[in-house]
């Protein structure tokens, strides 16, 4: 009671993911407010703030699947403006690709055709990054936590499972 949701995505992908949601018997939409932005080419938090998003209030920011299909100068503007304009007791958490991924300088064969896959959907990899300490510093934060996925999986599940895909991935945590 009393918290709001956000869910803001390309509209292109929102439009797709709320005639999904429609169809899922049960499923409540309403619960959420659906905010469309172009990460590369929009201020996130005014679109926030013109769909009723109160930036006098600390707030949750999970941004999970996005950083990899942007620039780096989208990533560390969005990193900022969460930083400087929302209230200083509001969390990001997001997760990243490492740069070799992204590169495509990777051994596995499993991780190229991941990669390829996103590309032959139109969602080509650009921003990955091995340590975002120094970029969540330099973006205004001043308290990072970073995990792998492989710590995640372990505190979560209590398994760690050496077989299993996707560890190329890790997660930041930061606050002002």
């Amino acid at each position: 009671a009393g918290v709001r949701f956000f869910e803001v995505d390309r509209e292109e992908t929102q439009t797709v993911k709320l005639a999904r949601l429609a169809k899922l018997d049960g499923y409540p939409v309403q619960n959420a407010t659906y905010v469309t932005c172009d990460f590369e080419r929009q201020d996130f938090l005014e679109r926030l703030t013109g769909s009723g998003f109160r930036m006098d209030q600390p707030a949750l920011f999970l941004w999970e699947g996005v950083t990899p299909y942007l620039t780096e100068p989208a990533v560390r503007a969005t990193l900022r403006r969460i930083a400087e304009g929302a209230d200083a007791g509001s969390i990001v958490v997001f997760d990243h690709l490492r740069r070799k991924i992204v590169s495509g300088d990777v051994r596995d064969p499993k991780d190229r055709e991941s990669r390829e896959f996103v590309a032959d959907l139109g969602e080509p990899l650009h921003f990955g990054v091995d340590y975002p300490l120094p970029m969540l510093y330099e973006e205004g934060f001043r308290r990072v936590r970073m995990l792998t996925f492989d710590e995640v999986a372990l505190d979560l599940t209590g398994t760690y499972e050496r077989s299993r895909a996707f560890r190329f991935q890790g997660l930041a945590v930061a606050s002002r």
